[in-house]
């Protein structure tokens, strides 16, 4: 589980995971993206399920902070595979 603070683009990176991952929201405001999808924002309750190699973002909205639970199962590739650094347009298109 992590608490993260409100967010700027450059506190975010892209990155995808071999066995996928599950995202439980638990408090505050939180953003989510596959790529090639618009961002969906993620309230107390909340959850999600990328799929394995779907690159993706997540992380707290830019006003408010977010806890989350990811869930990340261990693969043959790695836990994670970092990508590029998310952009401010990237980060601030919620349309």
């Amino acid at each position: 589980m992590s608490q993260e603070p409100e967010h700027t683009a450059s506190a975010v990176r892209w990155h995808s995971h071999g066995g996928g991952q599950g995202i439980i929201a638990i408090d505050g405001v939180g953003y989510y993206r596959e790529k090639g999808k618009p961002i969906q924002i993620l309230r107390k309750g909340d959850a999600v399920k990328c799929p394995p190699g779907t690159p993706h973002w997540h992380g707290a909205s830019p006003e408010t902070s977010f806890v989350q639970m990811a869930v990340t199962p261990n693969h043959a590739t790695g836990r994670v595979k970092w990508l590029q650094p998310v952009t401010v347009a990237e980060y601030t298109k919620t349309k």
